[in-house]
């Protein structure tokens, strides 16, 4: 056990401590004190007035607006979000629930290029890629939520986001996560889950959360505000503030500075998300990292990326809200073995951090490119790490005293009843291979990336979603088709 220190990494049991209770409130007080004295820059009007009206400073500078928020008001809005959150599906099994001690995993999102799982082509997305990928993210228990994985690079804005919530909510049954971009987007998506769902349902368990990114350091642009004001506003939709600052870019080098600006970004959006409806779903999200400032790129799967995020899920903690992160993207260009150590290296410290779902199954290239296999091989990980978070439980019938002094000294425990009746407890492997030599040439000789493609393919080919009742499916294709006709 290592000895916790104010601000310093401890470890205790299946839980990762970045900050001491002490730590903490310095972080807070001081992202207070940058949204307070430094404020922040608001470009959307209807945002500004609505801040100022709520009791903030707000202050004309050009085409923008300069935001001052008092600590009062962000308690107040603190105070106001839902502690606990249920991210509805489509289908109510795969429903999934925002609390601490469970961790669910995604895919990255809108990632420009994908590696073909036939031909191997490091190619632009399309929108087939994105359907394919619903497709299996459905099919996969441990990926959460279907994400906005790939951008469907053969379609122009906005269709790119009107057909991607469209096929996000009808090839796969899990909850939909995603940005839009304008009113016109958002009011699709609000007829589509009302059309797919109902909307007495979708208020009571939103089935999807629209994704909103301030601007580092310190900036609300139009789309973001819109995001939130609309979002918030249809009342049956969850409310994500995802920052993504740059260590030694968009912010100070410091970690410490990168955490306090991430907090500071965050609750300025969790401000606006509040005052626009109070009581609105409300998660925290972080994608932020460091600069390479050597080559001069954001590496995702640094180690400087995990750190930050660890710190952002405790002041998540801190806040009792749900978060967010963006881990396991991989900075290789494949998925090879840097991709699988660094999924590890930066899933595993969110895990036990607190992180509430984590970001990036899929993802290389440093976030530029989806693959398949990847996705596989990151999906049974990441069961693995969940497996291991629900610890060691000791009572009376796991500690089996009894059980060890019937079979005695030198028995075996094998073919009794007690171990066979507990078999499927263990933890499950689809692609880790654990045959002997012999056992693994007997099966092909196959590399795990192999097998993970080939499961991929085998997905792909086989799997079908939750299917929709043919008037719904109508009505739907309805929505998109009468969206087409008029921003085609």
């Amino acid at each position: 056990m290592l000895t916790e220190r104010s601000g310093y990494l401890s470890q205790t049991g299946l839980g990762l401590k970045m900050f001491s209770p002490e730590t903490k409130d310095t972080i807070h007080f001081a992202a207070c004190r940058l949204l307070r004295l430094t404020g922040i820059e608001v470009e959307h009007e209807g945002a500004a007035e609505r801040f100022s009206a709520a009791g903030a400073e707000v202050v004309k500078k050009g085409q923008a607006w300069r935001v001052f928020i008092p600590e009062w008001l962000v308690n107040d809005c603190l105070a106001s979000a839902p502690k606990a959150i249920i991210l509805g599906a489509r289908n109510p099994e795969n429903d999934f629930y925002l609390e601490k001690g469970r961790v669910g995993f995604s895919t990255f999102g809108e990632q420009v290029k994908v590696i073909d799982h036939v031909t191997r082509e490091y190619r632009s997305s399309v929108r087939a890629d994105a359907r394919r990928i619903y497709k299996v993210v459905d099919a996969l228990p441990g990926i959460v939520v279907g994400s906005r994985t790939v951008c469907p690079n053969d379609l122009v804005m906005p269709l790119q986001q009107a057909h991607n919530f469209y096929d996000a909510l009808t090839c796969t049954s899990k909850h939909v996560w995603m940005g839009l971009t304008n009113q016109d987007t958002i009011d699709l998506a609000r007829r589509m889950v009302v059309a797919a769902v109902g909307e007495e349902r979708a208020r009571r368990r939103p089935v999807n959360t629209v994704v909103s990114c301030p601007t580092s350091p310190l900036t609300m642009v139009n789309m973001c505000c819109l995001n939130i004001i609309g979002a918030a506003e249809t009342e049956i939709m969850n409310v994500e503030i995802m920052e993504m600052c740059l260590a030694g870019g968009t912010s100070p080098v410091t970690l410490a500075s990168a955490v306090i600006l991430t907090v500071a970004e965050m609750l300025g959006g969790i401000c606006l998300a509040q005052i626009s409806r109070k009581g609105v779903n409300t998660i925290l999200g972080t994608c932020s990292t460091n600069l390479d400032l050597k080559l001069g790129m954001s590496p995702m799967a640094s180690p400087e990326n995990a750190m930050i995020a660890s710190g952002v899920a405790q002041m998540a903690a801190y806040y009792d809200l749900p978060v967010r992160t963006g881990a396991g993207v991989s900075d290789s260009k494949i998925p090879d073995s840097q991709a699988g150590y660094e999924f590890a290296m930066n899933a595993l410290p969110l895990a036990l951090a607190g992180a509430n779902v984590i970001w990036g199954s899929g993802g290389v290239d440093s976030g530029l490119g989806f693959d398949y296999a990847k996705l596989l091989m990151d999906h049974e990980c990441g069961r693995n790490i969940s497996f291991m978070l629900k610890g060691i439980e000791v009572n009376n019938e796991e500690m089996a005293l009894e059980l060890i002094e019937e079979v005695g000294p030198g028995g075996s425990f094998l073919t009794h009843k007690h171990t066979f009746k507990r078999t499927r407890n263990q933890a499950k492997t689809d692609l880790f291979d654990r045959h002997p030599f012999a056992g693994w040439e007997k099966n092909g000789a196959l590399t795990m990336t192999e097998r993970a493609y080939k499961k991929a393919a085998e997905i792909i080919d086989e799997h079908e979603p939750l299917p929709l009742e043919a008037a719904v499916q109508a009505e739907l294709d309805g929505l998109l088709a009468e969206f087409v006709a008029k921003h085609g």
